[in-house]
């Protein structure tokens, strides 16, 4: 699938999504027709009913006007083509839902957007456990994330690229705990509804 033919999806996607609520059919409709591969089109299939549940859910609609929506509705499809785990779909969906928020830039949504399609659903558990654990001991927070990990040299290796993008740091004092950053708990709130972590992923 070429660059013209995922953005082509995207525009289609919107025209599906904008002020429509429910969206039943047009939203399946367009989407398919500008794209028939089967195994992308199954994708973009479970995607879109994820995106369509959430509208009904929050009774949520979208200004047509709304540019930064219609942005990361284009990037949103660009990744959704080259991912097949429903948990990721189902990320991506909060997040183009959140992406419509004025709470979140523009420069912010792409940001995030690019480490959606980036992190392994293994750098969001991982980020998810330190949100669990950001009030807890050292021992607490330890004994949890050793419960899932275990293999040390690769926790490091996650946990090193999440200290590398800020969304982990240490605490000022002399526990010297490693604890999630405003902007991790950002971009949590952001590949979420309602604010509220996903303890199931």
């Amino acid at each position: 699938m070429n660059k013209d033919n995922i953005n082509d999806v995207g525009i289609a996607t919107v025209k599906g999504c904008v002020g429509l609520i429910p969206f039943v059919g047009p939203l399946f409709s367009e989407l398919i027709g500008v794209y028939t591969n089967k195994k992308a089109t199954k994708r973009f299939e479970q995607w879109a009913k994820l995106v369509e549940e959430r509208l009904e859910k929050l009774d949520k609609k979208i200004d047509e006007d709304n540019e930064k929506f219609y942005s990361a509705m284009v990037k949103t499809t660009q990744i959704v083509a080259k991912t097949h785990q429903k948990e990721k779909l189902e990320y991506l969906a909060n997040a183009l839902i959140n992406s419509a928020d004025v709470d979140f830039d523009e420069e912010l949504t792409q940001i995030f957007l690019e480490l959606v399609e980036r992190y392994t659903l293994t750098h969001i558990k991982l980020l998810n456990l330190y949100y669990q654990t950001m009030n807890g001991s050292r021992k607490i927070q330890s004994d949890l994330i050793n419960g899932y990990f275990r293999d040390d040299s690769s926790l490091n290796i996650y946990t090193n690229q999440l200290f590398i993008d800020g969304m982990l740091g240490y605490t000022n004092d002399a526990e010297d705990k490693t604890v999630i950053m405003p902007l991790g708990e950002k971009f949590l709130k952001f590949i979420t509804i309602n604010g509220g972590v996903n303890d199931e992923k």
